[in-house]
């Protein structure tokens, strides 16, 4: 069974990994050409365009074939959305980036420390971030009073993923996934010792993924390593392939089998860290949760 003992062990992986990525890339990075180090500031500070955005209506987008509180909305970020995001994971300094078994990935907010005294230092998040946490929030996916503080960018390459697992208590009991580049395969899989599977997602580009409650607590999920899929064995949300329950609403209708081939992909998962530390002006640590600047504001 699943506990945070596996949650603490991916994240001190990550962050022995990430120390060592800054040591090894400072130089490199501190002697940009001046070009490259445009190119880096320019994409951090873009933010997404303002328009109306597709706010979350529980029942209406609810993913009914998986557990309690799946929730998917198609076609949230537009064309001109994820190339933005694209080209900031593309245009991030090699410093950033952390290479785990099966993916990399950027920490932006800080770095979580596992364990039931961890918390996480705060980090200033690039602006585009802020403007995507800020349209979360605006769309009722994430409370103001409580608004999401770190994004995770793993990237996953043909034929990578992450083995079934719970994302750890350090975290408030709610995600957003934005999928980017390629569609992909997202599982949720009973937390037992036989690790059966649930229900397959396939889950396509530029759509937004929401899990909480239920399906967040009680079940581990995961991303499969596998260089394509099987439609007839997987949920497409946001309207195609059911076949255990094609009349769930935004399913279109049954498919016996098409296979796919999944390309380089991203994922924005954003969420809230329960307890940020932050030192005060005794050098002592305290709690808190900030609250999320607008994009004009952050620095």
């Amino acid at each position: 069974m699943a506990t945070a003992i596996d949650f603490e062990a991916l994240m001190k992986e990550a962050r022995q990994k990430q120390k060592l990525a800054k040591n090894n890339a400072a130089v490199q990075d501190s002697t940009l050409p001046s070009a490259a180090a445009e190119e880096v500031s320019l994409h951090d500070n873009a933010t997404l365009p303002a328009r109306p955005r597709c706010s979350l209506h529980q029942e209406h987008h609810r993913v009914h074939s998986m557990p309690q509180n799946v929730y998917h909305l198609n076609e949230w970020l537009s064309e001109a959305d994820e190339e933005l995001l694209l080209n900031f994971a593309d245009a991030s300094p090699s410093s950033r980036w952390t290479q785990l078994r099966g993916r990399r990935l950027q920490n932006l907010g800080g770095l979580p420390q596992g364990g039931d005294s961890g918390g996480m230092i705060p980090e200033p998040l690039p602006k585009i971030m802020i403007s995507i946490c800020q349209a979360l929030v605006d769309a009722g996916i994430f409370d103001a009073e409580a608004p999401p503080n770190h994004v995770l960018v793993n990237e996953y390459q043909p034929g990578q993923g992450i083995e079934p697992h719970r994302d750890g208590p350090i975290y408030a009991p709610r995600v957003a996934i934005l999928s980017l580049g390629s569609q992909c395969r997202f599982d949720f899989v009973h937390n037992d010792p036989q690790r059966k599977l649930y229900g397959s997602l396939l889950l396509p580009r530029k759509g937004l993924l929401i899990f909480d409650g239920e399906a967040y607590t009680m079940y581990l999920h995961s991303v499969p390593q596998h260089l394509g899929y099987n439609h007839g064995k997987t949920e497409r949300v946001g309207g195609g392939w059911a076949p255990s329950s094609a009349s769930a609403q935004g399913i279109s209708h049954v498919q016996t089998s098409i296979a796919c081939r999944r390309a380089q992909r991203l994922w924005g998962l954003i969420r809230g860290v329960l307890h940020v530390v932050e030192p005060n002006d005794s050098g002592d640590c305290v709690v808190a949760v900030p609250p999320l600047s607008s994009p004009g504001e952050q620095d």
